[in-house]
């Protein structure tokens, strides 16, 4: 089952290295916050090789990601209208990311999942509800984030997606 590619044994000798950097880190706790993120990306990566992609189980990791971007928009609204501050931020509102830029990063990616979802044939009409508003609050969010890189990119993202339907139109058409 475990195969060997030069890929594979550069990424594992560049996480051994980083887990060697401890002998001769500086600073022990910031090599500890390090390696964390770089262990979590890493397990993140062997539970995503895992998952048997049909259909239940890609609609379940959307569905999923909707809900953490919808969570994180929550926040942020929250922080925006209300002066919520349960979370410390650097750049006002910054949800959870303590950064306006990295939450717009996330509005961005995951915009438009919903549009998936929403033009499926059969529908529920409250779902078809919820997916709508699931991406009226990402976008709004994204706006109150007062960021240029993230407006453009949302802009960006519905224009590259509008082509993308329009050909894909014309070419299931014929």
């Amino acid at each position: 089952l475990l195969t060997f590619s030069p890929g594979r044994i550069a990424f594992g000798l560049l996480f051994i290295a980083g887990t060697l950097s401890l002998l001769w880190a500086t600073n022990p706790d910031f090599w500890v916050y390090k390696w964390n993120k770089w262990y979590a990306g890493f397990v993140m990566f062997l539970l995503g090789v895992q998952i048997i992609q049909n259909e239940k189980n890609l609609s379940t990791v959307i569905h999923l990601s909707i809900l953490g971007a919808l969570i994180t928009a929550t926040i942020g609204i929250a922080q925006y209208l209300f002066n919520v501050n349960v979370v410390p931020q650097t750049s006002f509102p910054s949800s959870t990311f303590g950064n306006g830029n990295m939450a717009g990063q996330v509005m961005v990616l995951t915009g438009l999942l919903p549009l998936y979802f929403l033009f499926q044939e059969k529908q529920t009409k409250g779902r078809s509800w919820f997916y709508a508003l699931s991406i009226a609050v990402l976008f709004a969010y994204a706006f109150y984030t007062r960021t240029r890189a993230v407006w453009l990119a949302c802009i960006l993202e519905i224009f590259l997606v509008s082509v993308f339907i329009i050909f894909d139109k014309k070419f299931r058409a014929t």
